[in-house]
């Protein structure tokens, strides 16, 4: 596999994985060519291809950008292809209101709903994830809304893109 399409590959999973997630800026094609000690035509290429796959979005004079829509399109696609396989769910209700959705979740699933999925982060066992210290605490609600401080400042970005779910 060329260079190109290893960091193609790599960006996607980045994407894909969260650890790079929608809006977010990625590195300039020279400052990442350089962290990578490679042509920088051959990430001005990978980029390319990443914008017309929808995964990025440049923007004139402000750089590139993970699309805020390329997830959103995706769980569209895969809700058509495949019906009922995925389940959503919005972190908003999840953070607000945990049993129902839960509950919704793990019907999903075909699980049976117990009180310790709703008080998770009273469990004592050990663990072992990237996030251990995020499974003691409960779900952050603090940044909901958040965007409404700046609502006014974010009208012509709302007109351009569209009312926020």
């Amino acid at each position: 596999m060329n260079l190109q399409n290893q960091i193609r590959q790599k960006l996607v999973g980045g994407i894909i994985n969260g650890a790079f997630p929608p809006g977010m800026k990625l590195p300039s094609s020279r400052k990442l060519s350089q962290q990578l000690n490679v042509a920088r035509n051959t990430v001005v290429a990978a980029y390319q291809q990443l914008v017309a796959d929808g995964y990025l979005i440049s923007r004139q004079r402000s750089g590139v950008f993970v699309n805020e829509k390329m997830l959103e399109a995706r769980v569209d696609h895969w809700q058509k292809v495949m019906p009922g396989v995925m389940h959503v769910v919005k972190y908003e209700d999840l953070a607000t209101d945990p049993k129902p959705v839960i509950e919704e979740l793990l019907g999903h699933c075909d699980l049976s709903y117990e009180e310790a999925c709703l008080n998770y982060y009273k469990n004592k066992n050990a663990s072992t994830t990237g996030s251990a210290v995020q499974v003691r605490g409960q779900l952050f609600q603090s940044s909901i809304d958040k965007w409404r401080n700046y609502e006014k400042q974010l009208a012509p970005v709302v007109k351009i893109l569209g009312k926020p779910s």
